[in-house]
């Protein structure tokens, strides 16, 4: 159970680097 947890948190803290990576990318390709 505590395994799941783990990887669970592991699962949002990969999904929000993914989103900081992506807001990156946008502005990278836009600026304003």
């Amino acid at each position: 159970m505590k395994l799941c947890k783990n990887i669970r948190d592991l699962y949002r803290d990969l999904l929000k680097k993914y989103r900081c990576f992506s807001e990156l990318k946008r502005k990278l390709i836009s600026p304003k």
